[in-house]
């Protein structure tokens, strides 16, 4: 039988982490029926942070990839997520520019005027979808690798160039430090009986792109 007075604190956590506020004993059976159609309605669309939470104490700390938990397009699409995208995408034609300016200044007048040449870039930044409370927040805040390796083509007449390459993006993650939600202590505050898991993410980009320099 349930008693309403202990709470399972795997409930608490996950009404936490979706609504900001702390489920009372009082409100807790009412709430229930609710709960259990909204979350058969989330699971239609991907894990949602209950899941995650689910998983964090019955999963063995098997790694849980976004693409396999239906949330790869969710998290791609996210605010954070497409800014970091298109900084680097930016970043690829900046030096484009840079590069083709360079290769110019050692031909010479009357020499090929066509060059060819490719070149890696590879850096890393941070995203945050915590404003995702349903579905992202466990995800919360990654560090996100970013590599590319294009092929350059320089006119250095009609000063235009043309970038092809394949950008590739990617985040190494975890379920970790359950317990400390503001992040302000020290250490891994993790629950008795539950299991810490990575989370991981990855794809790739082709494109191609022309522009002057």
């Amino acid at each position: 039988m349930y008693d309403e007075k202990h709470l399972p604190a795997r409930t608490q956590f996950s009404h936490y982490l979706r609504t900001g506020r702390i489920l009372t004993a009082e409100s807790f059976e009412e709430r229930k029926s609710y709960q259990t159609i909204c979350d058969d309605f989330l699971s239609q669309k991907g894990w949602s942070t209950r899941d995650f939470w689910n998983h964090y104490f019955s999963g063995n700390g098997r790694t849980v990839d976004l693409a396999h938990v239906g949330l790869l397009d969710r998290f791609q699409n996210s605010r954070s997520v497409r800014r970091a995208v298109n900084e680097f995408r930016d970043r690829q034609k900046q030096l484009a520019r840079q590069k083709a300016i360079a290769i110019c200044r050692k031909v010479k007048r009357g020499d090929a005027t066509i060059q060819f040449t490719t070149f890696p870039d590879r850096d890393n930044t941070v995203t945050d979808v915590t404003l995702d409370i349903l579905r992202l927040f466990s995800v919360g805040r990654s560090t996100f690798f970013r590599s590319a390796r294009s092929v350059l083509d320089v006119n250095c007449e009609k000063r235009t160039i043309r970038l092809e390459g394949v950008m590739n993006f990617s985040i190494d993650d975890a379920f970790i430090d359950a317990k400390d939600i503001p992040n302000m202590m020290r250490g891994d505050q993790d629950f008795e009986n539950a299991v810490p898991f990575k989370i991981i993410a990855s794809w790739h980009k082709k494109w191609i792109w022309g522009g002057r320099f």
